[in-house]
């Protein structure tokens, strides 16, 4: 998780996706902004599995008025939504070991 608002009702998490399930990789949204409706326990960095409801983020209504989606797009943030349930807290996944060298043909 990159980002935790906490609220007095619910939350409002802005979540780094690392495995996004049934969703092709290709088409999967690097980042998540999820709100919840209880503040969970978790704070930025953590790793949490949750299901969500995702949609694209909203352009803007009138000529020249807030365009979230354009503010979405250089952040990162590729879907908004809402959680379906509790999210978990999970452990850090083991980071791949990468060796370099040389290939010969």
């Amino acid at each position: 998780m990159l980002e935790a608002d906490l609220r007095p009702v619910g939350a409002r998490l802005v979540v780094e996706v690392v495995d996004p399930g049934d969703m092709p990789a290709a088409i999967a949204p690097r980042r998540i902004r999820v709100t919840t409706r209880k503040a969970p326990d978790v704070a930025a960095g953590d790793f949490v599995a949750l299901q969500a409801r995702l949609l694209p983020p909203s352009h803007a209504v009138l000529p020249g008025g807030y365009d979230f989606g354009r503010d979405a797009y250089f952040s990162g943030v590729g879907a908004v939504g809402s959680a379906l349930g509790a999210s978990s807290l999970r452990r850090r996944p083991a980071r791949p070991r990468y060796r370099a060298g040389c290939l010969r043909p």
